[in-house]
């Protein structure tokens, strides 16, 4: 069983104890149960541990951030002229990658708003990208590529 899920576990079980069950409950308890498991587990990977979660912290944050600037983007176009949107669909190159990584990836592009990962080629080399508005092409994919997807490796690798 991975750290990460028996954190998880424990993280419940300290909700359940206190009796408080709110958001801030959970992180506070999953922060203390995931300090004491790397602890407790010893050894080099403790320290793999507490880097991957900073990781997943920073790629959350990215995240959220990458989704209010969307949000604002998206408001902007709403507001405009339907003549000054270019809706386009790009094929975006990626590195190797796993069906979970490339699901997850494809399922946060789709997630922010004006954007729609459409499909993904057969050899997993290119996934396509359906964008409200595509005012710079190679910017956008330089942004998947080396913004969404990069961060992603870092955390699920």
């Amino acid at each position: 069983m991975s750290i990460l899920l028996i954190s998880l576990l424990l993280a419940i079980v300290w909700m359940i104890v206190i009796g408080e069950f709110s958001p801030l409950s959970l992180l506070l308890g999953f922060l203390l149960a995931y300090t004491l498991v790397a602890l407790a587990w010893g050894g080099g990977d403790s320290f793999k541990y507490f880097r991957r979660a900073w990781l997943a912290v920073r790629f959350f944050i990215f995240f959220i951030r990458e989704l209010l600037i969307a949000n604002v983007r998206i408001a902007y176009y709403t507001l405009s002229p339907l003549t000054k949107l270019r809706p386009g669909i790009l094929a975006i190159e990626l590195e190797e990658m796993t069906d979970i990584e490339i699901t997850v990836l494809g399922s946060l592009v789709t997630l922010t708003p004006g954007t729609l990962t459409l499909d993904v080629s057969d050899d997993k080399r290119v996934m396509f990208v359906h964008f409200m508005h595509l005012d710079d092409p190679d910017r956008m994919r330089r942004e998947v590529r080396e913004e969404f997807a990069r961060r992603l490796l870092e955390v699920m690798r």
